[in-house]
């Protein structure tokens, strides 16, 4: 990097990398980015319902090529060789707001509520997930959090519905949806305070929701405490099926959200230059900062997308040009990266002013409002 860069030496290249790129400092940088990028009027108009944020998360295979004990093979994705997973979330504006690195073998279930629960800036209220991240202790947790989960079903037709009396009292009365069987109501109540102690360790951030739910599903019996959970979060998910089944609009705000979700992927190999987009990195640390710093760059160009987006938007001459350019900004995707070299050269001089493109008071204040989005769907 430091024979593509300008008014910087190679040393102290290495030298902020070693004192400054720490995982904490790092994210910390990105929610930084992403504080600034959602105060713009723009950036709310991406979300499909107002006063609703929406945010999806999914993993993606990596090649590790130095050998790694946090490394696992897997023919389908790495061939002869072994990889990782990176598991990421983001909003509906394109905001990565969270990113951790896995082992490729391991379920993305347990990291859902790390996604959910990091970011101070991104307060979710509804989250989806493809079916890798879908488990039935999930749709207790995130409901008891606020938190709406909103899984895609690969093969819905198979899931079973529960409830809380006897499946023969539906049977009785004549409906024709019927639960499958019946929850263990009496443990639930039993272990109500237990899992009031559970939920408050993980919202206060005294230990990792992936790390307790290891830990709980690790028993060669399961613990009243995950039993209790997962008929818990089962009452939840038929709630959950029954509405997606019926409601259009739950489903299209799922599909929409994992689409930007596999195109936030796309995004994320292209920024992934050199070594022929493998991990060269053996520790757990040096990984983590690797995606950490990936992340960065991702909320940095999505950030001036919305910039550059808002400025045309203010230089509209006219209300209804504003209106037709609007429209079109929010049927497309601000994970675009092809009017960006990526590998070209990196100019660290103080002349350098990346602020002065931008009236960043102005595009703050710019009049965008909901109605004119809603003008754009009547016609």
């Amino acid at each position: 990097m430091a024979l593509i860069s300008r008014s910087i030496s190679s040393n102290a290249l290495e030298t902020v990398a070693t004192h400054y790129f720490s995982p904490e400092m790092i994210l910390e940088a990105s929610d930084c980015i992403v504080a600034h990028s959602n105060t713009l009027p723009l950036t709310d108009l991406f979300r499909r319902q107002e006063g609703l944020i929406m945010t999806g998360s999914d993993g993606q295979k990596y090649d590790v090529s130095a050998p790694s004990l946090r490394a696992s093979a897997s023919f389908k994705y790495f061939g002869n060789g072994e990889g990782i997973s990176i598991y990421s979330g983001l909003d509906e504006a394109g905001q990565l707001i969270y990113t951790v690195v896995i082992n490729a073998a391991e379920r993305e279930s347990p990291y859902v509520l790390d996604v959910i629960l990091h970011n101070p800036v991104i307060q979710t209220d509804a989250h989806a997930t493809d079916m890798h991240g879908f488990s039935e202790v999930n749709f207790a947790l995130t409901s008891l959090l606020g938190v709406e989960f909103r899984p895609r079903f690969a093969s819905i037709h198979r899931q079973q519905l529960y409830s809380i009396d006897a499946v023969s009292t539906y049977k009785e009365q004549g409906y024709r949806i019927v639960p499958t069987a019946r929850i263990d109501y009496e443990n639930l109540i039993e272990q109500g305070d237990n899992l009031l102690c559970f939920l408050a360790t993980m919202r206060l951030g005294y230990t990792q929701p992936s790390t307790l739910l290891k830990r709980l599903n690790s028993y060669a019996r399961q613990h009243p405490l995950y039993r209790a959970l997962k008929d818990l979060g089962r009452l939840y998910k038929t709630d959950y099926i029954l509405r997606y089944v019926h409601d259009p609009d739950l489903r299209a705000s799922v599909e929409g959200m994992l689409t930007r979700v596999e195109h936030s992927n796309k995004f994320s190999s292209a920024v992934t230059l050199g070594n022929n987009q493998a991990f060269r990195w053996a520790t757990e640390r040096e990984r983590t900062i690797a995606a950490g710093c990936k992340m960065v760059i991702m909320n940095a160009i999505n950030f001036y997308n919305l910039l550059y987006l808002s400025e045309k938007l203010r230089q509209c001459i006219s209300e209804a040009d504003r209106h037709e350019l609007l429209g079109t900004i929010l049927k497309s995707s601000t994970h675009t990266w092809h009017h960006i070299n990526l590998g070209g050269e990196y100019d660290f001089s103080d002349s350098t002013q990346p602020a002065d493109l931008f009236d960043l008071k102005a595009l703050m204040n710019l009049p965008l409002s909901r109605n004119m989005r809603l003008v754009r769907k009547v016609k």
